[in-house]
């Protein structure tokens, strides 16, 4: 602001008090992945843009927080699945952080976890060829879809034909 002093001319600065914008920025609304692609996250400011940052909480960030980067990232990881809402930021050099723009995304993991065998046992010595198994169970987070027994530790291929429905 200038202004006059003594009929001198003297310019008053105030600093930056604009608050960079973020855009509405884009992400997918699915993802079968914890890493999720950033499609589109843009900011402007009067002066310039420091700093972005993706978030999960609708809380504002200090400009010294930690994980502010540029160039905008081009993707946020997830700790788990499921129902997610993601917040973009911008910050300008004077310190002013945007308002946040916010996204969800649906994060659904197909079955991560193996199966464990939690019981298997046999005679310790047989007379025959064939070998009874006196228990054999298993368990998973989503369920046991099949049960094979074999005579190598090699873990054998899931499309093999000689899988069952039920324990042997």
């Amino acid at each position: 602001r200038a202004s006059s002093v003594d009929g001198i001319a003297v310019r008053v600065s105030y600093g930056d008090g604009t608050v960079p914008k973020v855009p509405p920025f884009i992400i997918p609304a699915t993802s079968a992945s914890l890493t999720v692609p950033i499609t589109t996250f843009t900011a402007t400011d009067n002066t310039a843009v420091a700093g972005y940052l993706l978030t999960e909480t609708s809380a504002t960030p200090a400009a010294s927080a930690p994980g502010w980067v540029t160039p905008a990232p081009t993707s946020y990881t997830f700790a788990t699945p499921g129902a997610k809402t993601l917040y973009a930021w911008a910050k300008d050099a004077a310190g002013n952080v945007s308002t946040s723009r916010s996204a969800p995304v649906t994060i659904s993991i197909g079955d991560v976890t193996p199966p464990t065998v939690t019981a298997f046992t046999i005679p310790a010595t047989s007379s025959s060829a064939t070998i009874p198994i006196n228990s054999f169970t298993a368990t998973d987070n989503v369920g046991v879809a099949g049960y094979l027994v074999t005579e190598s530790a090699t873990a054998p291929a899931a499309i093999l034909p000689t899988w069952t429905a039920t324990p042997p």
